[in-house]
């Protein structure tokens, strides 16, 4: 054999080595772009298919989010002990799982499940002056995910409009040293 036909493919070979390595670099950031590309779409497709969804609910907020969330609408919680007791007593069930929340038919009272409350693992919020009505008897369980939320802010408001406080009477401006002829 000849030995000019190695020669010429050894050249050959590293011509080709130096044209790859070439049209790699000028291709290398357009790989990365693609990638990129690639990635963002499927991300968009898992946002549209539910996942932020799934994560909502698979991930219920903590007792101290809803605490925040009873105490935004006014409700303060019950350290009373005879009306701690007496509120355990009218509750429907007395377990239930952790950040579960109840709400009584008049969305006076909320009761939020929460291990750290000492010895009953119950919470007790009410409404400022409100007094243990007959409608104590009928609680209703919100969803224990972020939708639990939603339908506490709607409940209330619901409630509130159809059942608006009653006006105050306005209280007079005269003096009572004031002559009226």
């Amino acid at each position: 054999m000849d030995l000019r036909f190695f020669d010429q493919l050894g050249s050959l070979r590293k011509n080709f080595s130096n044209h790859r390595s070439k049209v790699l670099k000028t291709l290398q950031p357009w790989l990365g772009l693609l990638l990129l590309l690639g990635l963002g779409h499927s991300l968009v497709q898992w946002i549209t298919r539910g996942g932020v969804q799934d994560w909502l609910e698979q991930s219920p907020p903590k007792p101290s989010v809803w605490v925040g969330v009873i105490h935004s609408l006014g409700l303060i919680e019950v350290k009373e002990q005879k009306k701690l007791d007496r509120l355990y007593r009218l509750m429907p069930t007395t377990t239930d799982q952790q950040g579960a929340c109840w709400t009584s038919q008049d969305q006076n009272w909320i009761a939020l499940f929460d291990a750290s409350a000492a010895p009953t693992g119950i919470r007790f919020f009410e409404k400022p002056a409100s007094s243990l009505s007959p409608l104590l008897t009928q609680w209703s369980r919100l969803e224990r995910t972020w939708r639990g939320i939603v339908q506490l802010d709607q409940k209330r408001s619901d409630y509130t409009t159809k059942h608006p406080a009653p006006l105050k009477k306005k209280a007079s401006t005269r003096s009572p040293f004031e002559i009226r002829y």
